[in-house]
């Protein structure tokens, strides 16, 4: 599981990486997806789940839609902040 997780996080990484044409913007998205995992691992530990294959998918899944989430959230920012907005009030509204 941990070399599966780590490999899905390295192809959004890359995949990101070719969209945006940058290191940085990649990095501030997948910098989400660590509390993705830890908040679905402690939800399923929290309510003794089994770790089986639909655990493993759901993972990756979470993986995904955290990724989608920030995208979101900071493409929203970067239009504010392209509006003249300064950047710590982009963010605050881009995050509400």
């Amino acid at each position: 599981l941990p070399l599966l997780i780590l490999l899905s996080i390295l192809v959004v990484f890359m995949v990101l990486a070719a969209l945006y044409e940058s290191w940085a913007t990649p990095f501030a998205v997948m910098l989400v997806v660590p509390l993705g995992l830890i908040g679905a691992v402690c939800a399923v530990f929290i309510a003794d789940m089994s770790n089986d294959v639909f655990f493993r998918v759901g993972m990756i899944t979470i993986i995904g839609l955290s990724t989608k989430n920030a995208i979101l959230i900071i493409e929203f920012a970067r239009q504010l902040r392209m509006q003249g907005m300064d950047i710590f009030s982009a963010i605050l509204l881009a995050s509400r």
